[in-house]
């Protein structure tokens, strides 16, 4: 039994979404191996909110 029920069309789509979806799982695996965390909050933010409130010296 196989699906031949289904149109060319939709085959075609839930076989490039399946693929999309397996390449951005992959690309986030990969980079949760390696550390990155990109809607973490950033170094540079940390520092930044230190200074706030500061008066430079003159």
């Amino acid at each position: 039994m196989g699906m031949e029920w289904l149109p060319k069309w939709a085959g075609i789509t839930m076989s490039l979404a399946g693929f999309a979806s397996v390449l951005i799982g992959g690309l986030a695996s990969r980079a949760a191996l390696v550390g990155l965390r990109p809607f973490a909050e950033s170094e540079w933010k940390k520092a930044k909110r230190t200074y706030e409130g500061k008066t430079p010296d003159a």
